[in-house]
């Protein structure tokens, strides 16, 4: 079995604390509820209903830890409460050394793009964010993405072949958002789900 970092055991030995410390804040809250309108009562005890344990625990994590280690720049506290640093990409030219590689690159992206448009025009029944607007801002981030690169690309690389096919590559991206923003389908689509939502 897995062992539980320092901050889970003292979360465990105290568990009985927390709920009670969890337990008033709630009823303080309560009290407060009260002084509200019929209306605003009925949504925060509908709010108060949704909260489950695993959403309240990171708070409790933040909270107790700043009291324990401080919140001060270079306390424990500090460093401890923050969120967990993601891992930086490194530069996508470091991966493209040569023409061949770039234009295999931005291939993908477009090839990306066309497939998310392509899911969305087969969508059978009704349109939800998963079936709509995801495959939509997919397809957007991959030529918006792909057309950054290339006019970088076109811009800034020393080689001229780089260069050329960044132009061509810029004007391939560009091609395809005037016909993604043209596309009566991907359209209707969007309006449909703007319906439902509304």
């Amino acid at each position: 079995m897995k062992a539980l970092p320092r901050w889970g055991k003292w979360v465990c030995r105290f568990q009985p604390f927390a709920r009670a410390w969890f337990l008033m804040v709630l009823g303080v809250g309560g009290c407060f509820a009260q002084e509200l309108a019929r209306t605003d009562q009925a949504a925060a005890l509908a709010a108060t209903k949704t909260m489950t344990v695993s959403a309240v625990r990171p708070q409790m994590r933040f909270l107790s830890i700043g009291l324990l280690e401080g919140r001060d720049t270079g306390s424990r506290g500090h460093e401890k409460a923050g969120f967990p640093q993601q891992r930086q990409q490194p530069p996508f030219w470091q991966s493209i050394s040569t023409p061949a590689a770039f234009d295999k690159h931005e291939a993908a992206s477009l090839a990306k793009a066309q497939a998310a448009i392509e899911s969305l025009a087969r969508v059978k029944g009704p349109r939800t964010i998963q079936n709509t607007l995801e495959p939509f801002d997919t397809a957007v981030l991959q030529l918006e993405d792909g057309r950054s690169k290339a006019f970088l690309v076109q811009e800034a690389h020393p080689d001229l072949k780089f260069r050329d096919l960044g132009s061509a590559f810029l004007g391939k991206f560009d091609a395809a958002l005037t016909a993604l923003s043209l596309n009566r389908g991907v359209y209707e689509s969007l309006t449909g789900l703007a319906c439902i939502i509304h």
